[in-house]
């Protein structure tokens, strides 16, 4: 077969075959900047190597916080800074960028020279690599690169790997090219390289058999010559982020004829490295345009050694799910667009899924790209997978494919990549359903091992409540939800389901499902789980919802957790039912955690971290079986609960001649004071800090800090949530030293929203001085802007507020109020900050702190279950690769029905909801 259908071959091309000597063929390679850094090698080159090197140990000392909050040093770690996300420029994202700026000012200067060093860094010449692969490429292929090039890299790699600093040396030359990349420059020097050193694969020797070892054992391997980092460094894929119209055949064409020349890859014996620098898009281009035939273009997907990959990048663009920086890159291609690329996936998917649908035991020879598929779409497919499938049950969903392409292994993935398509109903999937013979039950059990499917299958069913009851399946047993599975959950709950899935468990949740769905059908929904889970996944969830129900016994589940140090069944302890003596058993639990998570220490580090983990979601399963919405209201009343305990630390104790006691500052933050001959002391003397009672009193104090740290936060969610606070629980509070001075500054309104006032233990008192009395039946939440201005109150309140010089513990009166618009109230989204840019980085770290899930790049995502609200961010990104860190553009805040995902016009999205979504997306711009 022609490498090209058209009878014009590049000219490049052409010249290569010639066999043209690449120093008469680009001038650039003769530049005695190339001689001096590479051509001597090691006099010229090691000095810029070590000078940089010597510049890192001056600053190895410097200290910076990592992007994950972690205090390192230079010369231990060179990792991305804290707030990297807020940096445009890649060097700017790790420390010191100036100093290494400077660095490239004084001694590399240009680029040229730039792309030398960057060439001796990342290419390897046989400086004692390890890796077996390594070295049997360069025993074989150096011999013929080096008389190639002309030098021999040995010498100096050999001598740059002595370096102290040489990660870092090399880590900073990646950065600094990036920063001065010369796409023109580096594009040429590619191209010319290549086309030289093309001819040289038609050589004897080109490709050796290499012995690789696997853990089935020995197996023959066949390697290329060009395939050597020395060569391949040159077919890098940053060569051609910016390829225009007129350079793409030059640039296709020279990795094709290498691709071509190693038989795609797919030689007897197999290539050791299989890893192509063309993509996928790069053949739908070049199919498009006209470079290579719509047979090649076929090949690429069900034939060769990167099939695989290449098919799954392409049915999954064929339906639109491809990454947003993936589409963004596709620009480059021009206007000529991936029609002949869409076109041959749905005939090689057709293909496969035909031949696999009908397909009996023995594995065909579509089978392995069957598993390949990315997505796959409709109704009538999704159910002649099902009726393929017959009565055998799926695979699990934590399975692990294996190469043996068993009929069910295929079936099973068909069925998870099957998506609705948009002319799919629950009366179309009822009617083929009921034509393939498939019950009510089959279809449960599939939509749940395939969740995409459940809303259509509860409608073709009439089984109300099955997405509610599956997405609190799904998100407490599985470790790693999809985004979009995430999505739906958010519907359901506000917890996070990284939370759920290691233990924390929604009874409010468990309740409202099971309600809805009713318990004949819940019964047949938990058997369908078993069989498509595995046994350890189903029996853990089973022991979490036999803990709920009361069908464990405390005492006994205690002994086996002193027993096992089970981190499980300690978080299942927290969702036993509480015993009649409620105040005293929940006090009891409440301590056992706490002594649980002090004999962790014990443990070492790693472990006790887990074990922290574990024991914080053990409290919160605790508070929800108390009744409370979350671990702070627990601690607070526990607290309360506890006073007597820790009433003796308010009393002066003398030691040594000091005094020491703990008082509680204007905050209700906890502050341990000491005293000397009447006057108050900086700090504990150093003799004190063994002191057995001193020690009590520190660590009490330290514990009652970190216990009340996260009230202002809780207190402001509450607000959002709207949480009622029982009257009862608000004057038991009032006896907290610790929390009361948080909630007597704080507003609350009624239940009926007809009053706003501060609680003072008996009654809002209002700004102007006004006690309002409210019975012990009556419960408060907290006011949002919204009631302080439908009240006509808000100035009032900030006006006392100023006057009192108090201060709140979150911006409650003082919080922004965003109206609805005349033009707003008849829209399903606004258009607020449409087509402003912002910085993804930067809006990922401000959604994700206020509990907005991604669901792409381009969409983010924020349930308000109590209001069944689901808001939508949505953007228009610019990102050309997964590294790009470019600018989005703001498209549109929209709304819809979290439990039938219909749009909702802005007039029925609540005025509290709106004003916090606004608010969440003026933050973006702020």
């Amino acid at each position: 077969m022609p490498l090209f259908v058209n009878a014009t071959q590049p000219a490049i091309l052409k010249e290569a075959e010639a066999g043209f000597n690449v120093r008469k063929a680009f001038p650039l390679l003769q530049t005695p900047l190339f001689n001096k850094l590479i051509g001597n090698a090691l006099p010229a080159a090691h000095p810029v190597f070590e000078k940089l090197n010597s510049l890192a140990r001056r600053h190895g000392q410097y200290e910076y916080t990592s992007a994950p909050g972690v205090a390192c040093r230079l010369e231990d770690i060179f990792a991305e800074i804290e707030s990297s996300v807020y940096k445009e420029r890649k060097i700017d994202r790790y420390p010191l960028p100036d100093v290494w700026r400077e660095f490239y000012e004084a001694e590399i200067r240009d680029f040229p020279a730039m792309l030398q060093l960057l060439f001796v860094s990342a290419t390897h010449w046989g400086e004692g690599r390890s890796y077996k692969l390594y070295e049997f490429m360069n025993k074989e292929f150096l011999p013929e690169i080096k008389r190639f090039y002309g030098f021999d890299l040995n010498a100096l790699k050999k001598a740059l790997s002595k370096l102290p600093y040489i990660n870092l040396v090399n880590a900073v030359i990646r950065l600094l090219a990036d920063e001065y990349w010369d796409e023109e420059y580096a594009r040429r020097m590619s191209s010319n390289v290549l086309a030289a050193f093309l001819p040289l694969t038609d050589k004897g020797g080109a490709r050796k058999e290499f012995m690789h070892e696997t853990y089935a054992g020995k197996e023959r391997r066949t390697v290329f010559l060009h395939q050597h980092s020395a060569i391949r460094f040159w077919m890098s894929d940053v060569f051609g982020d910016k390829l225009t119209e007129a350079t793409f055949a030059e640039y296709f064409g020279q990795r094709y004829a290498f691709y071509h020349k190693s038989d795609y890859l797919t030689p007897r014996p197999p290539a050791a490295i299989t890893k192509n620098t063309l993509s996928v898009f790069d053949f739908g281009h070049a199919c498009q345009t006209g470079l290579i035939s719509e047979a090649e273009m076929r090949a690429e997907l069900d034939a060769r050694a990167n099939a695989g990959d290449s098919l799954h990048i392409a049915s999954s663009f064929r339906y639109g799910t491809i990454k947003p920086w993936q589409r963004n890159r596709l620009k480059a291609y021009g206007a000529a667009g991936f029609t002949l690329l869409e076109g041959i996936t749905a005939q090689v998917s057709d293909s496969i899924l035909e031949s696999e649908l009908s397909r009996g035991e023995g594995v065909t020879e579509l089978s392995h790209l069957a598993l390949r598929l990315g997505r796959i779409e409709g109704a009538p497919l999704w159910i002649r997978i099902l009726g393929a499938l017959g009565s055998e049950t799926f695979v699990r969903i934590d399975h692990t494919y294996s190469s043996n392409y068993t009929r069910r292994e295929v079936l099973s993935h068909l069925c998870r990549i099957c998506h609705p398509s948009s002319e799919d109903t629950p009366e179309t999937l009822a009617r083929l359903a009921k034509r393939a013979g498939a019950g009510s039950e089959r279809l449960v059990e599939a939509a749940l091992y395939a969740p995409q499917w459940l809303a259509l299958v509860e409608g073709a069913t009439g089984w109300k409540g099955l997405q509610n009851i599956a997405c609190f399946f799904h998100a407490h047993i599985n470790d790693h939800c999809s985004e979009a599975m995430k999505a739906e959950i958010a519907r359901f709950t506000p917890a996070v389901q990284e939370d759920l899935s290691m233990g924390a468990f929604e009874t409010s949740w468990f309740r409202r499902a099971c309600r809805e769905i009713g318990s004949r059908r819940y019964e047949k929904v938990f058997a369908a789980l078993k069989r498509i889970t595995s046994g350890a996944a189903y029996a853990r969830i089973s022991q979490y919802i036999a803990a709920y129900g009361g069908k464990m016994d405390a005492p006994e589940v205690r002994r086996q957790i002193e027993e096992k140090r089970s981190r499980d069944l300690l978080m299942m302890y927290g969702l036993i039912p509480l015993n009649r003596r409620s105040h005293a058993d929940l006090i009891d639990r409440y301590r056992y955690f706490l002594q649980f998570f002090h004999e962790g220490k014990a443990y070492g580090s790693q472990r006790h971290e887990s074990e922290k983990k574990a024991v914080e979601l053990g409290l919160s399963n605790l508070a929800r079986t108390a009744g409370y919405t979350d671990i702070t209201r627990l601690v607070w009343n526990v607290g309360t609960l506890t006073l007597k305990s820790i009433s003796p630390y308010f009393n002066a104790q003398e030691r040594s001649g000091v005094k020491a006691l703990m008082r509680v500052d204007g905050s209700g933050m906890p502050v341990v004071h000491y005293f000397r001959q009447g006057k108050e002391l900086l700090d504990i003397p150093s003799r004190l800090r063994k002191d057995p009672y001193v020690a009590k009193l520190r660590t009490a104090c330290k514990s009652l800090r970190a216990a009340y740290a996260n009230s202002g936060i809780m207190l402001e969610r509450a607000m959002e949530e709207r949480t009622p606070f029982p009257v009862t629980e608000l004057k038991a509070l009032k006896k907290n030293p610790f929390v009361w001075p948080i909630l007597k500054m704080l507003l609350f309104v009624d239940s009926e929203g007809t009053a706003v006032g501060f609680y003072d233990g008996e009654g809002l008192v209002t700004t102007a001085g006004d006690v309002l009395p409210l019975s012990d039946a009556t419960a408060l939440r907290l006011a949002h802007p919204v009631d302080l201005h439908a009240l006509g109150v808000a100035e009032a309140c900030r006006t006392y507020l100023r006057e009192s010089a108090t201060e709140q513990a979150f911006e409650q009166a003082f919080r922004k109020h965003y109206p609805k618009s005349d033009e707003e109230q008849a829209c399903e989204y606004t258009l607020r900050h449409a087509g402003e840019q912002l910085r993804p980085g930067k809006a990922a770290a401000i959604l994700k702190a206020r509990r907005w899930i991604a669901v792409d790049e381009e969409l983010w995502q924020k349930a308000y279950p109590a209001d069944n609200v689901m808001a939508a961010i949505e953007t228009v990104s610019h990102a050309l690769s997964p590294q790009d860190t470019g600018p989005s553009t703001m498209k549109r805040t929209a709304f819809f029905d979290s439990k039938s995902n219909a749009p909702l016009q802005v007039s029925d999205v609540p005025d509290d909801v709106f004003s916090e979504v606004m608010r969440d997306v003026e933050t973006l711009f702020a």
